[in-house]
């Protein structure tokens, strides 16, 4: 696990511009709350065991493996702040944010960008995994995951050539 002190002293050497704090790589529309993707939308960042809703396109679950990843990672900074080493202000300052701001990404009111999913991680040692999309796009009974690609805008044709010209 990587300390908020290291952290804090790496990032606070301002000569260091390997990380922008602008990167988001992350392309949302500016009214996505990942929160919204919860049955329970009070239950992000705080409870393990929550329910989401499931995707019906490839936008939508894009969205939702990535709102499940900011919860995931926002769970262990939130066990991290409850420990009392570290303040919400702490972190902040690490980040280079406000701590309102920090506070709506941990609540999953605003989008976290790239970057703070990756420090989180870091920050946490919370690994960083992703659903299968059959997880995310609700499945038709008998179904098998070929009968998404029309769902999520693709064609079977399409991801067999990508697969031949990628090998």
């Amino acid at each position: 696990m990587l300390s908020l002190s290291v952290l804090f002293s790496y990032f606070s050497d301002c000569s260091d511009t390997r990380f922008s704090t602008s990167v988001c790589i992350l392309t949302a529309p500016s009214s996505f709350s990942p929160r919204n993707l919860l049955e329970h939308a009070d239950d992000f960042g705080m409870e393990a065991d929550v329910v989401w809703r499931y995707a019906s396109n490839l936008d939508e679950a894009l969205r939702l493996s990535r709102a499940i990843d900011q919860h995931t990672q926002a769970l262990g900074i939130n066990r991290l702040l409850r420990r009392g080493r570290h303040s919400m202000t702490d972190l902040a300052r690490v980040l280079g944010e406000r701590s309102e701001t920090l506070a709506a990404k941990l609540r999953g009111r605003a989008p976290a960008p790239e970057r703070d999913l990756i420090l989180w991680s870091w920050m946490t040692a919370t690994p960083r995994t992703h659903r299968p999309i059959s997880e995310l796009v609700r499945l038709a009974p008998g179904a098998d995951t070929a009968s998404l690609l029309p769902v999520l805008g693709l064609s079977s044709r399409r991801v067999a050539a990508s697969k031949r010209s990628a090998g």
